[in-house]
């Protein structure tokens, strides 16, 4: 609010000229002046938040790339829209934009095209060899805990039955 404040505040202490000496000086004059620059709302609202930190891309991207691989459901949609894009790029590069991505003519844009494809693929393939290593962990815990639960003679480092006292 203090930066909202500010900007009004600049609007109205702007220098008397030609604008406020007509008869229609007054709020429509005030709505139709002129904001200040981008700068200077931009320097108003950060002095009056100087705790924020500004949002950096690097920042951004670790953080989503966090959240994709933590959550098993945003991890298996991820890897999803990655195959159905690259099956669409494949599709495309195949049919009508075969003529556009001939090597011959286009070497850089035919490189780029193909290598972003095989880029998408590799990714999904990745995401998926993590989320069967994933799942494969959680079942070893599963079991290990239903092994606790249901046989507690069991010593936790034998799977058979042998070690019962």
């Amino acid at each position: 609010m203090k930066a909202v404040s500010a900007i009004r505040e600049k609007r109205i202490q702007r220098p008397a000229g030609p604008a406020q000496s007509s008869p229609r000086a007054g709020p429509v004059q005030d709505a139709l002046a002129p904001l200040p620059r981008l700068s200077d709302r931009q320097n108003s609202w950060m002095k009056t938040a100087p705790d924020e930190k500004p949002l950096r891309s690097a920042s951004f991207v670790v953080h989503v790339t966090r959240g994709v691989i933590r959550d098993q459901n945003t991890r298996r949609k991820a890897m999803l829209a990655l195959l159905v894009m690259a099956l669409l790029l494949l599709l495309a590069g195949s049919t009508f934009l075969a003529p556009a991505l001939n090597p011959r003519e286009h070497l850089g844009w035919s490189l780029f095209f193909w290598l972003t494809c095989v880029w998408l693929t590799l990714t999904a393939l990745l995401l998926a060899l993590f989320d069967l290593l994933v799942t494969r962990i959680q079942a070893r815990k599963a079991g290990r805990a239903l092994r606790e639960k249901f046989s507690p003679g069991l010593s936790p480092n034998s799977p058979s039955g042998s070690d019962r006292e």
